[in-house]
């Protein structure tokens, strides 16, 4: 199959080779660039905003610990309003953030089950909290530093210790997942640039083979260089027939072998014409010296015959026989 196929589809197939190789190349390079744009994509756009929302509902949870604490201390009532009013701001800001990490975490098909199971646990603790916080305000409002105190190292520390918790640990997994989405781009790198090395080296490698493979096969088929081939087939164009072909130890089957073949066969044809020419030339010369000898020969008898006549009047019915023969052989001889 492979020995009749035409120049043109051997180099097609070559090149088409090739070209498919660089295609999986492209393919398989942009498929990986996609899986880093989308892992880079949750780490910008999905990691990254719920960590930042968990930080926020914890640093809500230490200011107003704070604050509760700046109750106790007996300033003027205008400085405990100021507190109890930014306990309240604090309050707003968290469920704003709350509210905000519970959608994205409904609306994010990547969430992971850890993620929606850590916000029912933290929702409990900090209802929880936000009812104690409520009472210790109004404690700090009534002035009550005591039982302030007393109600905050009771009932309040340990409840926002738990609650501390639960948000410290989501905040742990949102870390832990912007890792592992790291560790994934790395990976999609990584294969991609294997990938594409190795694609690229079998696309070099067979490229290689393609156009060694087919130029040993053109130079079978021509049986040597396209310029030598070319110079034989002027030469013998030329008329040069003693041209000699160098052709490689038995090869019958090349261009150049069949142009060896040709010449030898059209110098045969040569040789024999030449010798039938002269062939042709010799007969035509022995042809025309025997008409020749026969001229003579008749004139010498036309001679006699006339000498004779002269002695002997009945010999002249003979010399016009004679002459009409001597006639005839001059004709012939000025035919041949």
């Amino acid at each position: 199959m492979v020995a009749g196929m035409k120049v043109g589809t051997r180099l097609g197939l070559g090149f088409a080779w090739v070209v498919l190789l660089l295609m999986l190349v492209t393919v398989f390079g942009l498929y990986n660039m996609d899986q880093m744009q989308r892992r880079f994509l949750d780490v910008v756009s999905v990691n990254n905003p719920e960590s930042k929302l968990v930080t926020e509902m914890m640093e809500t949870v230490q200011e107003r610990s704070i604050s509760l604490r700046n109750l106790m201390l007996q300033g003027g009532a205008e400085d405990i309003e100021k507190e109890a009013a930014y306990i309240k701001a604090q309050t707003q800001k968290y469920l704003a953030a709350e509210q905000k990490l519970h959608k994205m975490f409904d609306s994010e098909p990547g969430t992971q089950p850890e993620e929606k199971a850590a916000l029912p646990k933290i929702k409990a603790q900090a209802d929880t909290a936000h009812k104690l916080i409520d009472q210790a305000v109004d404690l700090g409002l009534k002035r009550e530093a005591y039982e302030l105190a007393q109600f905050l190292k009771e009932d309040y520390l340990p409840t926002q210790k738990k609650w501390q918790a639960e948000l410290t640990a989501l905040n742990a997994i949102e870390d832990r997942l912007n890792q592992d989405a790291a560790r994934d781009s790395t990976k999609a790198y990584d294969a991609a640039r294997w990938l594409m090395l190795a694609t690229s080296a079998v696309g070099i490698i067979t490229a290689l083979l393609a156009a060694v493979w087919i130029t040993r096969n053109l130079l079978k088929k021509l049986g040597g260089e396209p310029d030598y081939a070319v110079s034989i087939a002027g030469q013998i164009a030329d008329g040069d027939l003693a041209v000699h072909i160098e052709t490689k130890k038995g090869d019958q089957e090349s261009l150049l072998a069949a142009m060896s073949v040709m010449r030898d066969k059209l110098a045969a044809i040569v040789t024999q014409v030449r010798a039938g020419s002269e062939t042709i030339s010799t007969a035509s010369t022995e042809i025309a010296r025997g008409n020749l000898d026969l001229l003579f020969s008749v004139i010498n008898a036309g001679n006699v015959r006339k000498q004779q006549s002269s002695a002997c009047p009945t010999f002249v019915g003979d010399n016009h026989a004679v002459n009409a023969r001597i006639q005839v052989a001059h004709r012939r001889f000025l035919g041949s």
